[in-house]
């Protein structure tokens, strides 16, 4: 696993903080990238567009009838929560 303790005498707080934001992270950042059909990796600013792109397609509002509004929100949620994974793993990498 990890050695954290080497980790902390070596790099401090700041490293033992960046590499447990790293592993917890990295499952969750895999499947948000895969709800917005992108490749993992992907430029934030392509997350982004892609998110608006996406978002805007599926906003409930521009759907009509209860059956496709309904499905219009469970995918504008869906693409919303998984934008929301990566601009929190985006600024956090920043941070650190």
């Amino acid at each position: 696993m990890y050695d954290f303790l080497e980790l902390w005498k070596t790099g401090g707080f700041k490293a033992v903080l960046k590499e447990l934001v790293d592993v917890i992270s990295t499952d969750e950042e895999y499947h948000a990238y895969d709800v917005l059909g992108l490749e993992q990796g992907t430029e934030f600013e392509e997350v982004r567009k892609r998110y608006k792109e996406l978002a805007g397609k599926w906003h409930p509002d521009h759907h009509l009838g209860e059956q496709m509004k309904k499905k219009a929100q469970e995918k504008f949620m869906k693409y919303e929560t998984a934008y929301k994974v990566l601009e929190t793993i985006n600024k956090r990498k920043k941070k650190y």
